[in-house]
């Protein structure tokens, strides 16, 4: 659960993770076996009395019994300082928990409610005892499908409901309702709904779950989430991003919403602060890693599922290998297999959080790679689910000389896309690896040739320019499917494939690089960092 930070509201810093230790909630390394998108949904996060809170639900799609979990600390710049959640009980088996602090101090969350017809429901908790009431429906939603992701703010002696409508694809909308007590009725308003973009062609789309918050000025603020799709709902491989708005809210009025737009206009911001405090990397700049000793993961490179902490399968600048990263092959590879729990058996995958532009180059260096049993690889990947992925991998096969146990090196590209069935998988290729290459590292390579397809290829690092273009993929693939509600990683890997190789890849010169975002259909943005 990343944290940013921003004091201009443009210029954004990863500055930790709430959740960062396993032992902080041990059973989210069970997730991800047979549905690609369980984990921690819709979180929030909130400031009361000097704390900062963060409430999620961990849900596993198959059972379906969310589990409210609620960080906190005091100081969000350090990893260490989240606590520990409680959990908070749930008998609604509610989902999207929003926590909020009422005038006198009472805390209450409110969930969609997962039992029977969907509504918004709440309990009045007790942080000190960890209990919670019996659950309160408060609004059924403004006769739409699927009210959830609900808010709660107290402003002008009413208090305001603020849910997401419309199911989380098209048509997805942003509605409201208030109430002179905490625990309603809410009335919904008739202005409802008061953001969405369905019915348009406009390109950010699926626009609803929503939140509201004031800037230091007083003025404003919506954040909701959208899709780069257009009204086709086919290519939007950074999945469902964060979009962030000005908000008109005039006393005793319900509050009016901007249009999300590629160019939009509103309130006046601060100056510009580049360099805002804290340690992680900045968001949707370029970045360059060359692993010296010494250093640190930075905090943007994620692992798919939780690992086990016990295993080293990442260690920087290993002796005889400075300025590299190491990944220990799994046994499991990219797809794994009906055994595979990623959290409890390990993968040797780590990604950048993601691809934040529409057009991109990135390459990393593969070093003095050795393997010496049938199926070792180790390489580059684009990467949505288990099911949705782009691999350009190096790979050992047994020669074809004849000599008994004599390896190959071989280029190899493939694509699993049994999770997004509306479009056709580009086909393997397979390449040897130029014997002109021997003794020089590997560079491998991901670029975008426009916002729909993405080209991989391969070069020696004494030739970085001659390449060779091994397959291109469509971003279709990486889009939905069974990855709907987040974006496409830009990783590395190191596999058994489940054979018996134990070969270490060593990885270097890890390069982003950004060129432009699309902001409306065919207009682009240069990168200028």
């Amino acid at each position: 659960m990343p944290i940013y930070a921003s004091q201009d509201l443009l210029n954004w810093r990863l500055i930790s993770h709430a959740y960062n230790r396993i032992e902080q909630y041990p059973n989210i390394t069970s997730t991800g076996v047979a549905v690609q998108f369980d984990g921690t949904w819709a979180s929030t996060l909130r400031h009361h009395n000097g704390t900062f809170y963060i409430i999620t639900a961990f849900v596993a799609v198959e059972t379906f019994d969310p589990v409210i979990l609620l960080f906190n600390t005091t100081d969000p710049f350090d990893d260490a300082a989240w606590s520990t959640p409680v959990q908070i009980p749930n008998t609604a088996q509610g989902a999207d928990p929003d926590i909020f602090f009422d005038v006198d101090g009472s805390a209450y969350v409110t969930v969609a409610n997962g039992t029977g017809p969907w509504s918004i429901t709440q309990y009045k908790v007790d942080l000190e005892a960890v209990t919670s009431s019996e659950p309160v429906v408060i609004w059924n939603g403004n006769g739409e499908a699927s009210p959830e992701g609900p808010h709660i703010y107290h402003r002008d002696g009413w208090y305001w409901l603020l849910i997401a409508n419309g199911g989380t694809q098209l048509n997805h909308s942003i509605a409201m309702a208030r109430s002179e007590t905490v625990n309603g009725p809410y009335v919904g308003y008739e202005g409802n709904p008061v953001l969405t973009n369905r019915g348009t062609d406009e390109y950010f789309q699926t626009v609803g779950h929503g939140d509201l918050f004031q800037d230091t000025n007083g003025e404003w603020w919506g954040c909701a989430l959208a899709t780069r799709s257009g009204p086709e709902w086919l290519v939007y491989p950074m999945g469902r991003e964060t979009v962030l708005y000005p908000v008109t809210w005039n006393q005793g009025e319900y509050p009016i919403f901007q249009p999300v737009r590629g160019t939009m206009q509103g309130w006046e911001l601060p100056l510009p602060v580049l360099d805002p405090p804290g340690d992680g990397p900045m968001a949707n700049t370029s970045q360059a890693l060359d692993f010296a000793p010494g250093e640190s993961l930075p905090k943007n490179l994620v692992t798919w599922r939780a690992q086990n902490e016990v295993q080293d399968n990442f260690v920087i600048s290993p002796e005889g290998f400075e300025n590299t990263l190491r990944l220990r092959p799994s046994r499991a590879n990219l797809t794994g297999d009906a055994s595979f729990v990623p959290g409890q058996e390990g993968q040797s995958f780590i990604a950048r959080k993601g691809q934040s532009h529409t057009l991109f180059n990135f390459t990393v260096d593969l070093v003095n790679y050795g393997p010496t049993q049938p199926g070792e690889e180790a390489g580059i990947t684009a990467f949505l689910t288990q099911t949705q992925h782009f691999d350009l991998g190096v790979v050992a096969v047994a020669s074809s000389n004849g000599s008994s146990g004599s390896m190959t090196k071989v280029l190899r590209f493939r694509a699993e896309a049994s999770g997004q069935t509306a479009v056709a998988a580009p086909e393997t290729a397979v390449r040897a690896v130029p014997s002109s290459w021997e003794g020089s590292a590997i560079q491998l390579k991901v670029r975008t040739l426009n916002d729909t397809f993405y080209e991989f290829a391969a070069a020696s690092a004494e030739s970085r320019d001659d390449d060779i273009v091994l397959g291109v993929g469509s971003a279709a693939i990486l889009s939905g499917g069974a990855g709907m509600y987040t974006g496409t990683l830009l990783g590395i890997y190191a596999t058994s494939n489940g054979g018996n190789g134990s070969a270490s890849a060593y990885f270097g010169r890890w390069r982003y690089e950004p060129i432009a975002q699309e902001i409306s259909q065919g207009e682009f943005v240069n990168y200028e960092g």
